[in-house]
């Protein structure tokens, strides 16, 4: 095939499908992560739940139904937030009203993670970008509306599988291999010093 000012169109057309089909096919392929945490709002001080019933509050109750797992589907961001105990996921029905359904209903259901300054994240509905999952001071839910503190829509997630311990075991592994490589540094470049006035 030669090239040309013809063929260089048609090169570009197939090279742009060739990139769509592998996205779709690694998409397709990626396993979903999942991440088990506890959810705690900055303006209500407490935690998310997601009742048996299907009832959703925030509260500081811990019996268990504080534990959620956050589910991404793919790379396009797209999040499931599903109750351990209660076997339910968090979704929007037709009013904003959240709710803990048996089954994903769309994307009333799906959400994206947004971290905002302060370390906190939010989350935002797929469905419609204005609406965000968020509780009042009182504890009552914003139903998707804008709050008046939008300290309300913030949310601190507490990873369940992280161990203090473990953590601080590491970055003592860690400072200790620092201090030993700079108290090596320190007798290389002293005995470097020490050879110099002696000679």
């Amino acid at each position: 095939m030669h090239l040309n000012l013809l063929t260089l169109p048609k090169l570009a057309v197939s090279a742009k499908l060739l990139i769509f089909l592998l996205m779709v096919v690694s998409s397709e392929s990626v396993p979903p992560v999942a991440r088990s945490v506890t959810l705690y709002n900055q303006c209500s001080c407490s935690m998310l739940r997601v009742n048996r019933t299907g009832a959703v509050a925030a509260d500081n109750s811990e019996d268990g139904y504080e534990k959620l797992i956050i589910q991404s589907r793919d790379y396009s961001g797209k999040l499931l937030i599903y109750g351990e105990k209660s076997r339910r996921y968090l979704c929007f029905n037709p009013r904003w009203k959240l709710v803990g359904s048996k089954k994903v209903r769309g994307r009333q259901c799906y959400f994206r993670e947004e971290m905002v300054v302060g370390g906190y994240y939010r989350y935002r509905s797929t469905l419609d970008r204005d609406k965000y999952l968020g509780f009042l001071s009182s504890g009552r839910q914003l139903r998707g509306r804008k709050p008046p503190n939008p300290n309300c829509l913030n949310w601190v997630k507490i990873d369940l599988g992280f161990s203090i311990g473990a953590h601080n075991e590491e970055i003592s592994k860690g400072s200790s291999k620092v201090s030993l490589e700079m108290f090596a540094d320190r007798r290389v470049r002293h005995s470097g010093k020490h050879r110099l006035h002696k000679g």
